[in-house]
């Protein structure tokens, strides 16, 4: 499934990752590096509520912005990184995205946002890594599909080095396998590995 994000009919992002569950909401950008134009992580609370949005942990300035049950904009910030704090009521949705989308899409309160889902037929990979002291390895392919897609881990040649954090979150979501010493482990043997190192 494809996502393409729209503002007053205009194409945002079709770099689209949603945060539903409580660990990825609590987790949002944090630990990664940096995040492309035309991305956007989308948090979808289970009806209108306050939140409060903070940057603990989060590398990079970015944009966020509040709608309301019916995708409209209800406010937005430009978040600092580490100390940057923005709440507001009343919310349904959260839009976080590379800082100047703002001012790029001249974005403004009211503006109606539109989520387009669509198939797209593509081989989904689930990539393997291996468990060391400290970090989860993983081989060329996943310098594409985790770093140069999702900035998670450090490249180092033909070789993508995950820290554990990381690699926890990207386990819990599905998108990665692990193995130790040759076997694959589930995320309960993999969450007591990481905790030994």
């Amino acid at each position: 499934m494809l996502s393409v994000l729209k503002y007053n009919g205009i194409e945002i992002a079709k770099n689209v990752e949603f945060a539903r569950t409580t660990l990825s909401q609590s987790l949002g950008l944090m630990f990664r590096k940096k995040i492309p134009t035309g991305y956007s992580m989308i948090f979808f609370l289970k009806k209108p509520s306050a939140v409060n949005v903070h940057m603990l942990f989060v590398f990079f300035p970015i944009d966020v912005i509040f709608l309301d049950e019916n995708k409209k904009i209800k406010g937005f910030s430009r978040l600092k990184p580490w100390v940057g704090y923005k709440a507001m009521e009343d919310i349904k949705y959260v839009l976080e995205m590379k800082a100047g989308t703002i001012d790029t899409f001249h974005l403004s309160a009211g503006g109606k946002w539109n989520l387009m889902m669509y198939e797209h037929k593509r081989n989904i990979m689930t990539l393997t890594g291996k468990l060391t002291e400290g970090s989860v390895l993983f081989e060329k392919q996943a310098v594409e599909e985790l770093y140069n897609k999702g900035y998670y881990g450090r490249p180092k040649g033909d070789i993508l080095e995950v820290s554990l954090t990381e690699s926890a979150y990207l386990f819990y979501m599905g998108k990665i396998k692990v193995e130790f010493k040759g076997k694959e482990i589930d995320f309960k043997g993999f969450s007591l590995k990481r905790h030994h190192y």
